[in-house]
């Protein structure tokens, strides 16, 4: 009843989440109707009859059978006789279908078509406009074409699987027909028909409670853009009951940001219930009964005793057969005498006293009443007691025999402070008496004595929609009851009211739904704890509300998307009274605003905000008519959040598949690879270059077993040194999966191999040569291993992933035990498995991957706790941790699961998902500007560059001899720790987030332990074990400029021929090496590569890092231009003994390349009579011309203008001027200008 105001509130554009059991997409009254159609009146009678009449479908003038329209009858299941079912067609019930397949029934298995779901064979809804119970000619049909749900997020083993468009055809439906019926009263249905939902324009978010937590489903929601959640749960023992949980709390957040929060008051209260009582503690103790019936078959019981006075609970439990024990409220599980207990005491924020307690008897729990004497030395206090079992529910099992009261029965969640509790009563009279309150409806007040129940909506009996495996047939209606049965009324008056007055929100729906509920004789004086404000009445909430009758603009869709310079935020809007103005308000860090959407065509209106960071927006709209509208729903309390892309791809990159495992092999500090048998150079630009098979690897790993500061490769038992970049075979070892570790601690790196069974370890004696020292000895076949010094004693601990369990073991000088159950580690199962220090704590933590939801254990001194699901870690399958952002912390990308996660402060929340599957990643710095990328790896080449638009800062460290190392960076309050097993010649990545330098120590495994300060953002260095030293030297950036161009190559002249202190450990690479100063200091990094003296080796270095600058990408420079450019500035050096030396080094390139080594020009023939050539040699590029011009200096003509290239070109002149007349004979002069300087030439021209 809306009370006669507009029938276009339906809810539409309000979306609504369902915390239930799912619901049933095949039901007919969760599709949307679409534009009518007409059908042909075959057999001339007037009205449509099923079985003769149908749709033309092929406009041909004839109906074949599959255009025949067929009866899809509605069923009821009505216990109570109060709905008549018509044999016949029954267009206020009924649905028709075509029956495309000819077999005599409809077939509703799901299609798509176009990514739209379609629900089987087409069906339809007859619209019989003027209600005779008929479908006259000229009365339409509408077909089922669009869910109203719009994405349901299902638990499988604990992850969540999220669906949309066509994906929800695999949706698991509503296996316990409770989520059905609920969807169905808030929006089944079609206006105008029999079973209609309060608010059948709505949308709907369907979420299976079942395998799920609210930390996974709740958060979710919000990310859908859910203006209304409902959540269709409750609970009673193990819970404080008094808003301080972690859900009431989240309830209580989202309530204030705008979200309408909807929980029930639950059906805890009744005569047939007695799962509460309520009892005052004397000093001699009270005792109170449990009833443990037969025929229930129950085990377990459980007990929850709450209390407010700051006094002490004991509790003594004399078993039916007399047994009497004292429960211990320690938290830890006893036997005593077959009977397993568990007793726990805890305290909330909010000063309840909780006892909890849990009863199980393996073979079943004893029958008969349990009796438990509660006591106190303090002084006398009221405790309230809450009963369950394994069997039973709401109502039967065990049962309280004293105390029992209907007073503080009101369930979890629906104590939550902010929260719209709804209780429920009898409209109907068929459980209670015709408008009284349902007897099972919990009342309050909560153990605070807070009032927490808002308003009452009919519970008993209500009809709705059923599943096709409650009721045996698809498009069924049945009772539903309960308290679950009046909160989706509340919802979808919510949603009513969010239609009407979008920027109610939270509070103002709630205050709106309080001041028009109806009062009288049943409910009597209102507010109470029984009904809170009365019954919902949705037309004096509207009312309330203050809706004058016109709708207000409706916002239908919302796109945003992200580029470099902003957000471009576009809205499809409409209104019959036509729209007079739209607004975007946004707000970001640190600016804020508002801009007019223009129109863009059709109903899309469109704006610009030149912001680059997550903006909060909302819209606001008026109407022709001047009624107000705003997006979303609870606007401008509440707004919506538009980040911008975690990551995007930024290019590809060939050489990748599955098996790729990077490494620096040339010592350049761009990551290298050794994919599916070959070595990869990477030679910048994001382009790598095959330069060597070696063979197909089942595994691969790289370390520097010789300590030359290279990293060599183990290929499933070949062992390849690497010499100058290229890698030769030495010695063929036991073939296997192989990681190199120190784990002897002797300062090399030993082999470890795993085959079969066992995991062998071979000690490195030097020269190549290894000796099997030790073995480990599993009971199945092993997956993986992993090495880590998790206890932090200084040597690395292993951890095994084998078929049935996961073994960690402690290295005891050089020897192991098994220690997994001792430090908390028991899991059954597990593929992969690393070590990861995920929340900066400095210890490492373990990662356990595997196709059940993977596990995390966060190390707590030695002993590990399992944490994943808490955290939001709890994904399937092989992952890989990384700092994609580079705030600080490691995120986490899931390879199986297609998605990345960012780390939170501990917390982790999705941020972007592939929509492709993912076959293998990897991390590292590509293209050398010390900002590290993502390859993401699909089912063949190329890998995919993807990239964080908004990342922080990075500073990149290549530690030297660093297996075994453990590096510790800190950048302002926060500490990175990571541990180096093997060396695989990259740099470590440690993002800095806004900071702009860091300080870092590094410890080497002889112990020796040293600190650098002062690193600068967006650069990288190379440490070692030698020392901080007086600065660094970045090779090539001889005048400091940080960038490699000509003006080194003068700095450099500056210092020629001066010597100084050799560096620890040069390197080629772009990177900070530290080194000692000279004499001047100037002069030190004119030593490019290090060896104590500026000669040609460093002219040569800063050729090879020609263009490299920080911060920036290593570019893709022709050795041409490089050569060129070297040569202009070289040829200008005014010392002729240093400008000799430095030819010296360029001119063997200058031509092996084709470079003139100098500037020249020559004419031939000459003299000439028809024409002459003339050759110009460039050794380097520029813009210039070739002029002519006679013996008193006026051009006469110009050849060429533009830009040269280094090179050799040719150029005619055939004796005419600039307007093509002959020239007379004579001599003429050719003057050749290129980069600031110039060559002459003269030629005669004889006629």
């Amino acid at each position: 009843d809306m009370g006669g105001w507009p029938g276009s509130l339906t809810g539409k554009g309000v979306r609504i989440a369902l915390f239930d059991t799912g619901v049933d997409l095949h039901h007919p009254a969760f599709w949307r109707a679409g534009e009518p159609v007409s059908w042909v009146d075959s057999d001339g009678d007037g009205v449509l009859t099923p079985g003769v009449d149908g749709i033309d479908l092929d406009g041909d003038g004839r109906l074949t059978s599959d255009e025949v329209l067929r009866l899809w009858k509605a069923e009821v299941r009505d216990p109570y006789g109060r709905y008549k079912v018509e044999e016949n067609f029954d267009p206020y019930t009924d649905w028709l279908y075509l029956d495309e397949n000819g077999n005599g029934r409809r077939d509703s298995g799901f299609r798509s078509s176009g990514g739209v779901l379609i629900l089987g064979e087409p069906a339809f809804v007859p619209e019989d406009e003027d209600g005779d119970g008929v479908l006259e000619a000229g009365e339409p049909l509408r077909p089922l074409n669009t869910l109203k749900v719009v994405a349901s997020l299902e638990g499988l083993e604990g992850w969540p699987v999220e669906r949309e468009g066509p994906q929800l055809a695999d949706d698991p439906g509503d296996p316990d027909n409770h989520g059905t019926p609920a969807a169905g009263i808030i929006l089944g249905g079609f206006p105008g028909r029999r079973w209609v939902g309060i608010a059948p324009g709505a949308e709907l978010l369907v979420v299976h409670r079942e395998g799920l937590v609210p930390e996974q489903f709740v958060p979710w929601a919000v990310e859908m853009g859910a203006d209304v959640m409902v959540y269709e749960f409750g609970g009673w023992v193990f819970e404080f009951l008094d808003g301080s949980s972690n859900l009431e709390r989240t309830i209580d957040e989202l309530a204030r940001k705008g979200i309408v929060q909807l929980t029930a008051a639950g059906n805890l209260a009744g005569p047939t219930r007695k799962k509460h009582c309520r009892l005052r503690i004397e000093e001699e103790g009270r005792t109170v009964r449990v009833n443990v019936p037969e025929e229930y078959g129950i085990r377990t019981i459980y007990l929850t005793f709450l209390w407010r006075s700051p006094d002490s609970l004991d509790v003594e439990v004399i078993a039916p057969g007399g047994l009497r024990f004292r429960m211990v409220p320690d938290g830890e599980v006893r036997e005593v005498l077959g009977l397993e207990t568990f007793g726990n005491v805890e305290t909330s924020p909010r000063g309840t006293h909780k006892f909890d307690i849990a009863l199980n008897g393996e073979e079943g729990l004893e029958i008969g009443v349990w009796s438990f004497v509660l006591k106190s030395e303090g002084t006398s206090f009221v405790v309230d007691g809450y009963l369950a079992d394994d069997v039973s529910d709401w109502k039967g099992g065990a049962q309280f025999l004293d105390f029992v009261t209907d007073e503080g029965t009101v369930a979890w969640p629906g104590t939550a402070d902010e929260a719209i509790t709804v209780a429920a009563y009898d409209p109907s009279g068929l459980r209670n008496p015709k408008g009284e309150i349902n007897d099972f409806s919990g009342r309050g007040p909560r153990i605070d004595g807070r009032r927490v129940v808002d308003i009452a909506a009919p519970g008993s009996v209500v009809f709705s929609t059923w599943t096709k495996e409650a009721s045996g047939s698809p498009g069924c209606y049945g009772p539903f009851e309960g308290t679950s049965s009046a909160l989706p009324h509340v919802a979808g008056a919510a949603a009513i009211l969010l239609q009407a007055c979008p920027y109610l929100g939270h509070e103002g729906v709630k205050e709106a739904l309080c001041r028009g509920a109806r009062s009288d004789e049943h409910t009597g004086k209102v507010p109470n704890d029984t009904w809170g404000w009365g019954k919902l009445h949705i037309p004096g909430a509207l009312r309330a509300a203050g809706f004058s009758g016109n709708l207000p603009p409706l916002v239908h869709d919302v796109r945003a998307g992200w580029r470099e310079e902003g957000w471009r935020v576009e809205a499809e809007v409409e209104d019959p009274d036509g729209i007079s103005s739209v607004w975007l308000y946004f707000e970001s860090r640190g600016n804020s605003g508002k801009v007019p959407m223009a129109w863009k065509g059709g109903g899309i209106y469109g704006a610009e905000v030149d912001v680059t960071d997550t903006i909060w927006c909302y819209i606001k709209m008026f109407d022709g008519r001047g009624a107000e509208g705003f997006w979303p729903a609870g606007a401008p309390l509440r707004r919506r959040m538009f980040p911008p892309p975690a990551i995007r791809e930024v290019g590809r990159m060939g050489g990748f598949c599955k098996m790729s495992f990077p490494g620096d092999v040339d010592g350049d500090l761009l990551p290298d690879l050794f994919a599916c048998g070959s070595l990869y150079l990477n030679t910048g630009g994001w382009n790598l270059e095959r330069i060597q098979q070696v063979s197909s690897p089942l595994s691969a790993c790289w370390g520097d077993y010789d300590g030359d500061g290279d990293p060599d490769l183990y290929v499933s038992g070949s062992l390849y040194r690497n010499e100058g970049g290229r890698l030769f075979k030495l010695i063929g070892l036991p073939g296997g999966r192989g990681a190199w570790v120190d784990y002897d601690g002797d300062g090399d790196l030993d082999l470890c191999v795993v085959k079969g069974l066992r995991v062998l370890l071979y000690r490195n004696l030097g020269d190549g040569k290894f000796e099997e020292a030790e073995h480990i000895c599993v009971g199945s076949p092993i997956n993986d291993i992993s090495w880590g010094d998790y206890d932090g004693d200084g040597d690395f601990d292993l951890c095994v992933a084998r078929l049935g369990h996961v073994d960690l073991y402690r290295n005891v000088d050089g020897g192991f035990e098994e220690v997994s159950k001792e430090v908390g580690v028991d899991v059954r199962t597990g593929q992969h498995v690393t070590w990861v220090d995920y929340d900066g704590d400095g210890d490492l933590d373990l990662y356990i991957m595997r196709p059940a939801p993977n596990l995390l254990y966060r190390n707590r001194d030695g002993t590990f706790q399992e944490v994943a699901s808490e955290v939001g870690v709890n994904l399937p399958g092989c992952a890989m941790w990384m700092d994609y952002d580079l705030d600080g912390d490691l995120d986490l990308l899931g390879i199986s699961s297609r998605e990345l996660l960012r780390n939170d402060g501990g917390k982790f929340r999705r941020v972007w998902r592939s929509e492709e599957p993912l076959h293998g990643a990897s991390y590292a710095d590509w293209d050398g500007d010390a900002i590290p990328e993502i390859i993401l790896v699909g089912r063949r080449p190329p890998g995919h560059i993807y990239r964080s638009p908004l990342h922080g800062n990075c500073v990149a460290l290549r530690i030297w001899k660093a297996s075994g190392a453990k590096v510790r960076l800190t950048s302002g309050d926060n500490l990175q720790v990571r541990q180096i097993v093997a060396d695989d010649g990259l740099p470590l990545y440690f993002g800095l987030g806004e900071a702009d330098g860091a300080e870092v120590e590094v410890t080497w495994p002889d112990g020796r332990t040293l600190t650098w300060g002062c690193l600068r953002s967006g650069r990288a260095y190379i440490l070692g074990p030698e020392g901080p030293l007086d600065t660094f030297v970045w090779p090539g950036d001889v005048d400091g400029d940080g960038e490699v161009g000509g003006g080194d190559i003068e700095a450099l002249a500056e210092y020629w021929g001066l010597s100084g202190p050799q560096r620890p450990h040069p390197s080629p690479a772009w990177a900070g090496q530290p080194a000692r100063f000279w004499d001047p200091e100037e002069a030190t990094y004119a030593d490019a590569d290090g060896d104590g003296k500026v000669d040609e080796e460093d002219l040569r270095l800063v050729l090879k890092n020609w263009g490299r600058a920080f911060g920036e990408p290593a570019p893709r420079l022709e050795r041409r231009e490089v050569i060129s450019e070297a040569y202009k500035v070289v040829s200008k050096v005014h010392n002729p003994e240093v400008r000799r030396k430095m030819l010296s080094v360029l001119r063997p390139e200058m031509a092996e390349l084709g470079i003139p080594s100098k500037l020249d020009l020559y004419a031939f023939p000459n003299p000439f009579r028809d024409g002459t050539t003339f050759r110009l040699r460039f050794p380097f590029g520029g813009r210039g011309f070739l002029r002519l011009y006679d013996v008193l200096g006026r051009p006469v003509r110009t050849l060429w203008k533009g830009t040269w290239r280094p090179g050799e070109i040719f150029l005619s002149w055939d004796g005419r001027d600039e307007g093509g007349r002959k020239v007379a004979s004579g001599v003429y002069i050719a003057r050749l200008e290129v980069g600031g300087e110039a060559r002459a030439t003269k030629v005669l021209l004889v006629r």
